[in-house]
Parts: C-alpha cells; sequence; structure tokens
C-alpha cells in the first residue's frame, strides 16, 4: 500500500507505539522494538492490514425532522482497548446531516454519534464493554460485504441555568453543580455528556447537553 495515512508514534505506557491510520482498511497499533534513528527512520518491516466496511447514513433532528450537521460519530468494538479509547475510527456529518464512516472493523457493534447541543443514546456500559472486547452486541455488518446503512435520530439537549446562594442569601462563587447521573463521568468521557459546572463570581452557572428531567446538584 501507498501513501498510506500514519498518525506517527506516541508512548503508551512504557511501550512506543506506531499507529497505522488505514483510510480504508482498519487502524492498526505496531509496537516499536527499536530506538529511532538519528536521521528519523525506523524500519518496522511488513504489516498486514484489514480492509474495513462502510457505514453510511443521515443524522436528524428527532423533534423537527431537519438534518444536523457537525455530528461527530465513532465506531466501537473490534480495536484493540488502545485504539477504541483515541476513537481511531471517526468522522463527522455534512451539512445535509449524512455521513461516510470508512476503515470500520468487521467486528464493529456500536455507533456513538455526538454533538453539544443533543442528547446521544447510549448505553455507556456498551460502550465500556465494547473498548475490553467483552461486548455481546450484534455486529453492524451482516455479511461479508461489509456495507451498512444506520440513519440516527438525536433528541435536543436540555440546558440548566441557575444562581448558587449560601444560607446567608448571597451568592457562591466556585460551587461545583453536578449531574444526578451514575454515568455522567464516561459519558464526558466520551464527549457525549456533561459532568457538572462551576458558578462565576455571581454564583451562576449554565449546563447543557443534559437530558430532559435530568436533576443537578450543588
Amino acid at each position: 500500500l501507498e501513501n498510506l495515512p500514519t498518525k506517527g508514534t506516541r508512548m503508551w505506557g512504557s511501550q512506543q507505539m506506531a499507529i497505522l491510520w488505514g483510510g480504508d482498511y482498519v487502524a492498526h497499533m505496531v509496537q516499536l522494538t527499536a530506538k529511532e534513528p538519528e536521521n528519523g527512520e525506523l524500519d518496522i518491516g511488513t504489516v498486514e492490514l484489514t480492509r474495513g466496511g462502510v457505514v453510511t447514513g443521515k443524522v436528524t433532528d428527532r423533534t423537527t425532522g431537519d438534518p444536523v450537521e457537525g455530528v461527530r460519530l465513532r465506531s466501537y468494538g473490534g480495536l484493540n482497548q488502545q485504539l477504541e479509547m483515541m476513537g481511531a475510527v471517526a468522522t463527522k456529518t455534512a451539512k445535509d446531516g449524512t455521513f461516510k464512516l470508512k476503515g470500520v472493523p468487521p467486528k464493529a457493534h456500536t455507533i456513538l454519534a455526538v454533538h453539544p447541543d443533543y442528547v446521544s443514546d447510549f448505553d455507556p456500559m456498551q460502550i465500556a464493554m465494547s473498548m475490553q472486547g467483552q461486548s455481546k452486541s450484534e455486529p453492524i455488518f451482516a455479511d461479508a460485504t461489509l456495507k451498512a446503512v444506520r440513519n440516527i435520530e438525536l433528541t435536543p439537549a436540555a440546558t440548566v441555568t441557575g444562581v448558587v446562594l449560601g444560607p446567608d442569601g448571597n451568592p457562591v462563587a466556585g460551587a461545583k453543580v453536578e449531574t444526578q447521573d451514575p454515568m455522567a463521568m464516561m459519558r464526558m468521557f466520551l464527549g457525549a455528556g456533561v459532568f457538572g459546572a462551576v458558578t462565576d463570581a455571581e454564583g451562576r452557572f449554565e449546563m447543557t447537553g443534559l437530558k430532559q428531567g435530568q436533576e443537578v446538584q450543588a
């Protein structure tokens, strides 16, 4: 393969890894066993890549039916944990809400759609299990053609604003306001929600990306 996109090298723990982003191929990580020479070149030998699948579709607003631009989509399942955490397979929707996700692993089973103005409908535990290779969900691709269509509807997110007051009735600056969601940290890690906010000098705060009816506490 010529002109294969790469993301250079990075350290993972004590190991230095070369990451190959294959375009139409599944992303691959190669452990480097030798130090990089002074000329900046390092021969990693022959690497076999697996051709990935293609997922196409459209993302729309569940309330209005309008297309949603700028939605970030990532696939999960079929990669090692390091690449799963990095979001190695990702794309964004175009102005008309359509997307084309390439290089999807044949055993992938989850598509996560994220936008700051919308609530992402997904099970955080399912994503966590995917990263550990323990998911029992059905794969996205039904056959060897490795092609699938996924049309996704997103629900507009709610925004909460308010002021935190102390026992004396005065505004409290720097107060933490958090969501009542046991999986909030996982959602924030995936970029699919908020964990909390901090009040300004006048005790005011604003939190968006919340589900309708989701509670917050200071």
